[in-house]
C-alpha cells in the first residue's frame, strides 16, 4: 500500500468517525454525554482536516477554482443569491 492509498484510507476513516460522532451527539441523552461526543467530534474533524491538508500538500488532492457560471448556477439552485 503506497502513501497516497494509506492517506486516502485514513481520510475515509476520519470522515466516517465524524459521521458517527455527529449522530451520537445528536442522540445524546444528557449534557455530559453530549459534551463528550461533541469534543470527540471536534477532535475527529481536526484530524480529518489534517489528513486532507497532507494529501493536498503532497499533491494527491488538488482543488481548482470554480468557474463563475457554476457558482451562479449553484446559487440559483439553492436560492442563496
Amino acid at each position: 500500500m503506497d502513501d497516497k492509498m494509506l492517506l486516502e484510507e485514513l481520510l475515509c476513516y476520519e470522515k466516517n468517525l465524524c459521521d458517527i460522532y455527529m449522530h451520537a451527539s445528536i442522540e445524546a441523552s444528557n449534557d455530559d454525554i453530549f459534551n463528550d461526543f461533541s469534543k470527540s467530534l471536534n477532535d475527529a474533524l481536526k484530524a480529518q482536516h489534517d489528513v486532507y491538508k497532507i494529501l493536498e500538500t503532497e499533491g494527491y488532492y488538488t482543488v481548482s477554482q470554480a468557474e463563475e457560471k457554476n457558482i451562479k448556477k449553484a446559487q440559483k439552485k439553492f436560492n442563496c443569491e
